[in-house]
């Protein structure tokens, strides 16, 4: 057997799950929209069509013991993340 590692932050889909939809599901709870510390930290997250892709390529064609990122960016700062929680109704 010839393992391969796929790496990813938090998976996403329609803005459900991950980081992402745990502050949007507390916003719409609270009524408040916001953020812990001061809001620069990152959060890399991948959509889940596009981690499906990865992990459907990494067991199709990366050799074994290879490891597969699926973040290429820095990710949004969590400040942004929230803003655009706040404008949505």
């Amino acid at each position: 057997m010839h393992n391969r590692t796929v790496h990813n932050r938090t998976v996403h889909n329609k803005g459900d799950g991950g980081f992402a939809g745990f502050l949007t599901r507390m916003a719409h709870q609270t009524g408040v929209a916001s953020y812990p510390g001061d809001g620069d930290q990152r959060w890399p997250a991948v959509h889940a069509l596009d981690a499906a892709v990865l992990f459907r390529l990494a067991l199709e064609k990366a050799l074994g013991g290879t490891a597969w990122h699926a973040v290429a960016d820095e990710g949004d700062s969590v400040r942004g993340i929230v803003t655009v929680i706040g404008r949505r109704p």
